[in-house]
């Protein structure tokens, strides 16, 4: 198991480098594949599925991604044709849920609804901060930060929770993570974040609460993963990535820290 998480983490780690660096709509595209695959792995964990088409919500959710990215950077008459779009497939998405019934309406629109914020908009962030403009963050840097700051704060939880950790942090919602854990994330994140930023000559002390609120934020956003996966009865979202399960599994953290990360470094930068 532990050889199949690493060599995924490092295939992976590749992978995204390349992607970075080729450029604004490749690794849009990228995230826009994420949102799609994500939204296949939500529609399973839904409680009422069965009289939904499969296909709508991973639909939806690529119409809403790119509708975004179309009126972050193109003309107005792409802005309205993504519109008419994604309006087209949210009424279709409505009139499919609801089945012209009002039976499950209050639980059916608002979970659904909520995963498409959920997915499309979590990872439209990433997007944006891969073309983060603000020195000292520009080309790139901030999406790398958020990275490292999100992965170590996962690795260095699983590492030292298995080697250490005796109290559970939230044992009803994931028995596994404990306390000693999720400390250990924290410290891992400050100290890459500060080994990343100082290799880069743009190291600020203001990068070290940063680097331990976007590590708190990715805990969150991975105990909330579990909140979901728990309420349907599922220990992972997919398998498509080895030794990690599914993408939802890999980047819960990041659809919590990514936009936090987003917002912060506008209002900071």
């Amino acid at each position: 198991m532990l050889i199949k998480r690493v060599g995924s983490g490092i295939a992976g780690i590749s992978f995204l480098i390349a992607i970075v660096y080729a450029g604004s709509l490749p690794f849009f595209l990228l995230s826009a594949l994420l949102t799609v695959v994500g939204a296949v792995e939500y529609h399973r964990l839904l409680p009422s599925k069965e009289d939904d088409n499969q296909l709508l919500l991973p639909a939806l959710s690529l119409t809403f991604i790119f509708a975004l990215y179309f009126s972050a950077r193109l003309s107005s008459g792409l802005i309205l044709a993504a519109l008419v779009l994604f309006l087209s497939f949210f009424l279709l998405y409505i009139l499919q849920i609801i089945n012209f019934s009002y039976e499950g309406i209050l639980l059916k629109l608002p979970v659904r609804f909520f995963g498409l914020i959920y997915l499309g908009g979590g990872f439209f962030f990433l997007s944006l901060l891969r073309d983060f403009s603000a020195a000292p963050l520009a080309q790139a840097r901030a999406l790398w930060f958020v990275l490292i700051a999100t992965w170590a704060s996962d690795t260095g939880a699983y590492f030292v929770g298995r080697a250490l950790g005796r109290k559970k942090l939230a044992p009803k919602i994931s028995p596994n993570k404990t306390i000693a854990g999720a400390l250990g994330g924290l410290m891992l994140s400050l100290l890459l974040v500060s080994i990343y930023t100082l290799i880069l000559g743009i190291f600020r002390p203001l990068w070290i609460p940063l680097a331990f609120l976007l590590a708190a934020v990715s805990i969150l956003g991975d105990l909330f993963a579990s909140c979901l996966k728990r309420d349907a009865g599922a220990d992972d979202t997919g398998e498509i990535i080895p030794g990690h399960g599914g993408v939802l599994d890999r980047f819960d953290s990041l659809l919590f820290s990514a936009p936090s990360a987003y917002f912060l470094f506008l209002f900071l930068l």
